[in-house]
């Protein structure tokens, strides 16, 4: 009986040492993310902010290449807000750079569930969108914010609930 046990586990461990490889590779990502992060809101000047926002930017993209990144936590990134769909179809990475004079860029993509990468980017349009509660917007018309939820609404329809610092004098939490 112990000869058949062994022969069924065999066949497993090489998924298993890849799974670990990727799970190493994944956790390298995240701490290069992170360091990153920590210079996208602690550096004191805002170009050097700008400038690693941008290979912030790259590294998350080159990150959610990995194979099966979909199902990675980034737990570690808690300068940013990762937000999964209620039916589990879909996340939202959301992220401001606030800068010195009070206001905030904002940045996001939307990474789909599926076998290969898919990776919608969200391009900040605040200033070019008149009245942001009547429209309905494209992931290249995003009326940026921070998201901290999605609710379902009905098939293929969510609320994002969201953050939106305009200046220092005024912020307000978006739906």
């Amino acid at each position: 009986m112990l000869k058949n046990c062994f022969l069924i586990l065999l066949p497993l461990l090489p998924i298993h040492y890849s799974f670990s490889q990727n799970i190493q590779k994944m956790q390298v990502w995240q701490d290069s993310l992170y360091n990153l992060g920590k210079s996208v809101f602690g550096d004191e000047a805002d170009v050097r902010r700008i400038e690693s926002n941008f290979n912030f930017v790259r590294t998350l993209v080159s990150a959610l290449k990995e194979p099966n990144a979909y199902y990675y936590t980034f737990d570690k990134l808690n300068m940013i807000s990762i937000v999964k769909a209620p039916d589990d179809s879909f996340r939202i990475f959301s992220w401001n750079v606030p800068l010195h004079d009070g206001s905030y860029l904002y940045y996001g993509a939307v990474q789909f569930r599926a076998p290969s990468l898919k990776l919608i980017p969200l391009l900040d349009k605040t200033f070019d969108i008149k009245n942001p509660e009547k429209e309905i917007l494209s992931p290249t018309q995003w009326y940026g914010a921070q998201y901290y939820d999605i609710a379902a609404l009905g098939k293929n329809q969510y609320v994002l609930l969201g953050w939106k610092g305009h200046n220092a004098e005024y912020t307000k939490k978006d739906y």
